[in-house]
């Protein structure tokens, strides 16, 4: 498999020790507006906030077998742990990094440390809405950071 083309744009503006790091870490590449990207990237923000929906599942989960089963069946197996879906080992993937990225295409990127994931209500100044529950990412030292106009 190639190299993904942030990572390759990213090649010739980063450090080669950070490089090294992103083609040795697992990672994910996430997509954020303006707003919450300089809330990272100034690191008033902590959190990452993602919706809990088959779309988030499937990415941050490993599973043995497809998984065929609705949002409160997936919230009853990580929150409860009653373990009948068929997680792998760990729930959730291990990504090393969190790649923000503000917008779609050549835009200003983020390279932050991943120190978690947990699922549980936010912070409305984060952008979680009242009392929902998220998949909640744990945001770590600020690897590199591009300007966001």
């Amino acid at each position: 498999m190639g190299e993904n083309k942030t990572i390759l744009r990213l090649k010739d503006t980063v450090n080669s020790n950070l490089y090294t790091l992103l083609i040795n870490s697992s990672i994910l590449f996430l997509t954020v507006n303006k707003k919450w990207y300089q809330k990272i990237a100034s690191q008033e923000k902590k959190e990452e906030y993602r919706e809990i929906k088959p779309y988030y599942i499937k990415r941050f989960f490993l599973w043995k077998n497809e998984p065929n089963w609705g949002i409160n069946d997936f919230v009853r197996e990580f929150v409860y742990h009653e373990n009948e879906l068929g997680f792998i080992e760990k729930h959730s993937k291990d990504f090393d990094i969190i790649i923000f990225i503000n917008g779609y295409g050549n835009k200003p990127t983020m390279i932050v440390e991943h120190k978690g994931m947990d699922i549980k209500s936010g912070k409305e100044e984060w952008g979680a809405i009242g009392s929902n529950f998220y998949f909640t990412l744990t945001l770590g030292k600020i690897l590199y950071s591009e300007p966001c106009g």
